[in-house]
């Protein structure tokens, strides 16, 4: 069994977002990325963790995403706002859009936010949870370029579009769902081909529109549920590349494929003010009991616990941010990797081998 290396949240995200800095971001930009993909790591979802910080670089280095974007304010309402990302990594964007959206939420009781012209902004829990907080409902969607088959097609045509939606609870973390309509996310494949593993049955189709479980083979995602998930990802795509007047289709960039073109991703987030429907403290107390409700439920054979949607994830973070994420060797050596890319003296690592 690999050894695993135990590193703490704080010092990583420091590393990591000196990485940035280094690469020409603004500290707040680069913290806001860094913590972004730091949290994921914690929260258990690697696929959207550090590893993703090569391709990050790749795509500011070769200028399809931009160190420091001038993002700026289409349109507003009381209620809305359209805001031009400017090819900023989506991480970036997202972190201002967080405030503004429960800004607006406090004062009108519900706010949407659309972006465009963005890129890949990580997990959507990320997102969906900060604006939640302890006191509204967070919804956190995003379109990304084609990559599943719609139902009657063999090639990729629309995104695997994830979204989260997050709602507060008393004595509970977030009652948090955060998924994507492919049956399994294009960052697990990336995972798969560097551990060697084969991919699940029916989730991956080769070049020439087969089904196959070789990772290295594997091209175009299928929807889950067939028409179903090809159905959620026209929804996410008409909330956000249509309502934001972005690109969609093979309109837009590539994120790993064309690292020179903007990726042109577009999100859309919603904070829904509780208050503005009902008391906050009752609320969340209806929460609990609906959680305890589901926990209760009858378990199938050989099942210990039934989990709520984020409940695993929560556990995961608690865990890490106690004891400190779990990493392999070969993780922490890409890591350091980015480092030395950007000109970071190899003892400001140093700090990723002390524990395991």
């Amino acid at each position: 069994m690999e050894v695993k290396y135990l590193v703490e949240r704080k010092p990583l995200v420091d590393y990591c977002t000196k990485i940035f800095v280094t690469n020409g971001m603004q500290e707040n930009d680069a913290y806001a990325v860094a913590d972004s993909l730091v949290d994921a790591d914690l929260r258990g979802v690697s696929s959207h963790g550090i590893m993703r910080i090569g391709n990050y670089l790749d795509r500011l280095d070769n200028g399809g995403a931009k160190r420091n974007p001038e993002i700026k304010i289409i349109s507003e309402t009381d209620t809305t706002l359209l805001i031009d990302a400017d090819d900023a990594l989506g991480a970036v964007v997202s972190e201002k859009v967080v405030s503004l959206t429960r800004e607006k939420a406090k004062k009108s009781g519900v706010a949407i936010v659309v972006v465009k012209r963005s890129n890949h902004h990580g997990a959507c829990a990320h997102w969906s949870q900060k604006i939640a907080a302890d006191d509204m409902i967070g919804i956190a969607i995003t379109n990304v370029e084609p990559l599943i088959a719609i139902t009657g097609s063999k090639v990729p045509g629309i995104g695997n579009n994830p979204f989260s939606v997050a709602f507060p609870t008393k004595s509970n973390e977030h009652v948090c769902l955060d998924i994507a309509c492919s049956i399994m996310a294009g960052g697990k494949l990336i995972e798969l081909r560097r551990e060697g593993k084969d991919a699940p049955e029916g989730a991956f189709l080769d070049e020439e529109g087969n089904p196959t479980t070789d990772a290295h083979k594997g091209r175009t995602m299928r929807p889950f549920g067939g028409h179903k998930g090809y159905g959620i990802a026209v929804v996410v795509e008409m909330l956000t590349s249509v309502l934001s007047g972005g690109n969609f289709g093979y309109d837009m960039g590539s994120q790993y494929r064309k690292l020179s073109v903007p990726n042109h991703i577009a999100h859309f987030f919603m904070a829904i003010d509780i208050e503005r429907f009902r008391n906050l403290d009752e609320f969340k107390e209806d929460a609990d009991n609906f959680v305890d409700y589901l926990r209760e439920l009858p378990k199938s054979e050989g099942v210990e616990r039934i989990y709520f949607p984020g409940e695993i994830e929560n556990g995961k973070k608690k865990c890490n941010l106690e004891n400190g994420i779990p990493y392999t060797q070969s993780a922490l050596e890409e890591l350091e990797s980015f480092g030395k890319r950007v000109g970071l003296a190899k003892e400001e690592s140093s700090f990723l081998w002390e524990k395991k």
